[in-house]
């Protein structure tokens, strides 16, 4: 008996073209897109094909992907769905955009001398 994992079939000529399409069509209102990596744990190639597309913005849950395609040369705005307050000094050396619900993560930013906090109401 042969056992099957799940994976991903990834073509990154069509995450490219939808990316491409997507800014196209979003972009005439205004609108920068934001791509995620993280079903894809912050493949640099992935976040390439995005930029390419017209992403403006990479998006992730975890820093350890964030560091990931920074090291493998991917510039751009990367931001950081969530935050453990463990890892704030990291994040703000790290992360452009860092989003934050929790008050306890939002204090912890504030102590650090480096960060600037916008407040979105």
């Amino acid at each position: 008996m042969q056992a099957f994992m799940p994976r991903i079939e990834i073509t990154l000529s069509k995450i490219q073209h939808n990316a491409r399409m997507l800014s196209e069509l979003y972009g005439q209102k205004g609108i920068s897109l934001m791509g995620v990596s993280k079903a894809v744990l912050g493949d640099p190639f992935v976040a390439e094909a995005m930029i390419l597309g017209g992403v403006k913005f990479i998006a992730d849950s975890r820093l350890e992907n964030i560091q990931r395609m920074k090291n493998a040369g991917i510039s751009t705005q990367f931001v950081l769905l969530r935050t453990a307050l463990s890892q704030a000094e990291s994040i703000v050396e790290n992360v452009d955009i860092s989003l934050n619900t929790e008050i306890e993560a939002i204090e912890s930013f504030l102590i650090m001398p480096i960060c600037i906090i916008k407040f979105i109401k």
